[in-house]
């Protein structure tokens, strides 16, 4: 019997999401099996109480004529179903993403192209392209990595704020990525702040004022009016505006980051202009691994010279 992998009932983040489904198709092609993509995914809102407990039809996260491109959606019933949980997926992903790193031309790789076919649907595109529109000139995008979920992980990982280890610093608060960010010569000075706000440790009020006493006008999705509640929906336009904007800032240890570092680069068929804000520098750091890499310390690296060490 064909084995049929179908995905976890709940999964995590927009990222983790298509690691989960990239992942699915690593193991089916493996084992000489087959899978489908679910109808509806978890729309995972972690607060203070919990997780939520509200799902969303794929079709209103992704647009489904570019995801059928590279993905099955259906397949008809089999007996031999496996549903694998989220670990497993994401490990089948990673194992794959983390054999090109180091490596040149992968910028147009195939493992780069099924990640670019995670597209917007068409009216989550309008909003990106409405709120891109909106953006001063010259603005970068970042990742405001210091929401309550984050901090968590970093707690179970064991990071310690400040610690440097292995060429890599755990920052674990806004005020030393803005710190990293003046001092370095990016020229960047304004920013749209990728976040999700209602997790945030620190009212985003703070936040800005914390940047503009060095020189940085944060801009936060709250400043606009976005036409849908959905978390899984405000991810795909946190995603798309970083995607369209020429620098952004953020950590390799994110699956947010290194997938849109591997998307950025399969769209203009060279590495971008992404930085790091978690080596061991009193700046930020220009990244060259095409998203492959989440050591920070190594991720900065020119191709060659990072070898294949991973974080974890």
């Amino acid at each position: 019997m064909t084995p049929h992998y179908t995905a976890p009932t709940r999964t995590a983040g927009l990222n983790n999401v298509k690691l989960v489904f990239f992942g699915m198709v690593q193991l089916a092609t493996r084992s000489g099996g087959n899978y489908a993509l679910p109808e509806s995914i978890f729309d995972f809102t972690p607060t203070e109480t919990g997780i939520g407990d509200q799902y969303i039809p794929l079709c209103d996260v992704f647009d489904i004529a570019s995801l059928s491109t590279h993905f099955v959606l259906a397949h008809p019933p089999q007996t031999a179903s496996i549903r694998c949980g989220n670990a497993e997926y994401i490990k089948a992903a990673q194992d794959a993403i983390d054999r090109e790193a180091g490596r040149k031309g992968i910028e147009r790789s195939p493992i780069a192209e099924m990640f670019a076919a995670f597209a917007p649907t068409a009216a989550l595109q309008s909003e990106i392209d409405r709120i891109t529109e909106s953006l001063p000139a010259g603005a970068a995008a970042m990742q405001l990595r210091i929401e309550r979920d984050w901090l968590a992980y970093a707690e179970r990982k064991g990071w310690r704020d400040g610690v440097i280890s292995g060429g890599s610093e755990a920052v674990l608060n806004h005020i030393r990525i803005f710190d990293k960010i003046a001092a370095s010569d990016s020229g960047i000075n304004t920013i749209f702040a990728c976040c999700d706000e209602d997790d945030l440790t620190i009212p985003s009020k703070v936040v800005r004022m914390d940047a503009k006493e060095r020189g940085i006008d944060l801009i936060f999705k709250s400043d606009f009016s976005i036409n849908c509640v959905s978390r899984l929906q405000k991810s795909v336009i946190d995603f798309g505006l970083c995607l369209k904007l020429n620098q952004y800032v953020g950590t390799p240890r994110s699956t947010f980051s290194n997938i849109l570092c591997m998307v950025k680069a399969f769209e203009i068929s060279s590495s971008p202009e992404h930085y790091v804000f978690d080596a061991a520098s009193e700046k930020i750091e220009r990244r060259w691994d095409c998203g492959r890499i989440v050591n920070p310390g190594r991720a900065i690296m020119k191709v060659g010279d990072e070898g294949h060490e991973s974080d974890g």
